[in-house]
């Protein structure tokens, strides 16, 4: 149906999407480890591998994919901290971080050693942010400001799985001049043409800025604005 456009994220998961439903949430070493185990499962499956496994996490009786494409779709990895970027270059077609000028260079060395030690190549760097549009700034910062509940590190690592209480430690935390450097948040597409841009040089190679539209109420017009006058710049 979409040839050549599926892809597989893989990351070792978030309080906020599993403990709801009552699971235990595990430590960050058991979380890695468990990530690693699943990445090795799919590699050998799509490998056309019979597996039997027996592991801290997952168990396989003769499993055997038997219907494979002729190309696996790409395995984008998600990593926060270097152990995951590890993973992500020993099993990973690419890495998947946060537009951080400070983490993302870090964990980008520590993905393509990992690859280079197992001799793949590394792939792709896909660098997500989010980005608001509005009339006015004002407008826009306000849009977004839920999504400060998306910014303390922790989050994606401790057992914090409430979204208010998640909201209410992120405005704790994280100073609105703060959360507009995190994001793309202006009522000028030039703004936002130009953050773009700088978030494609924070590392060298193959890099993909993703963009969440954050956009509150001003959502389906800050496409259009994309459409009309971010976008044709950025492809220019």
């Amino acid at each position: 149906m979409y040839p050549g456009r599926v892809f597989v994220g893989l990351g070792s998961g978030e309080s906020l999407n599993e403990s709801p439903l009552g699971l235990d949430w595990p430590s960050p070493a058991d979380q890695l480890a468990a990530l690693e185990e699943a990445s090795d499962l799919i590699r050998r499956l799509w490998d056309g591998e019979r597996v039997d496994h027996v592991g801290r996490f997952f168990k396989t009786k003769r499993a055997y994919l038997h219907t494979r494409p002729e190309q696996p779709p790409p395995l984008y990895i998600s990593a926060f901290h270097p152990g995951a970027a590890k993973v992500a270059g020993r099993y990973g077609d690419g890495l998947w971080t946060m537009a951080d000028p400070e983490q993302a260079p870090k964990l980008v060395e520590a993905y393509r050693e990992a690859a280079a030690e197992v001799g793949r190549e590394a792939g792709p760097i896909v660098l997500e942010t989010g980005f608001s549009w509005a009339p006015s700034d004002e407008e826009a910062l306000e849009a977004a400001r839920v999504w400060k509940g998306a910014v303390p590190g922790e989050f994606y690592t401790d057992d914090w799985f409430d979204p208010k209480a998640m909201y209410e430690r992120g405005e704790e935390q994280v100073a609105d001049e703060e959360f507009m450097q995190h994001f793309v948040i202006s009522a000028d597409p030039e703004e936002h043409v130009s953050r773009i841009r700088q978030l494609e040089q924070i590392v060298d190679g193959d890099v993909v800025v993703k963009l969440s539209n954050q956009s509150g109420p001003h959502a389906l017009e800050a496409i259009r604005v994309y459409g009309d006058q971010v976008l044709p710049q950025l492809r220019g």
